[in-house]
C-alpha cells in the first residue's frame, strides 16, 4: 500500500467518524463561529459557515480556543 492510498483512507475515515463536543466545548465553538463572521473573515452565507466552523472545530481540537471562544497561541 502506498503513501497516498494510507493518507487518502486515513481522511475518509476522519470524515466518516465526527467526534461530539461537549456543551461547554460546543459553547467555546458556537462564540469563535459567531466571532469570525461578524469580523468579516468569513461571509455570513451557508458555505463561509461551513469554512468558519472547520476552522473552530479545528482550534477546539488543538485545545486553543478559550472560554467565550478566545484564541489561545501555542506556548513553546
Amino acid at each position: 500500500m502506498g503513501v497516498h492510498t494510507r493518507i487518502r483512507d486515513r481522511r475518509k475515515s476522519l470524515k466518516k467518524h465526527r467526534e461530539k463536543l461537549s456543551s461547554v466545548a460546543q459553547k467555546r465553538v458556537s462564540a469563535k463561529v459567531s466571532h469570525l463572521i461578524k469580523s468579516g473573515e468569513f461571509p455570513n452565507t451557508e458555505a463561509g459557515r461551513k469554512k468558519a466552523l472547520g476552522m473552530a472545530h479545528g482550534m477546539e481540537r488543538a485545545g486553543r480556543l478559550g472560554s467565550r471562544g478566545g484564541y489561545h497561541r501555542k506556548s513553546t
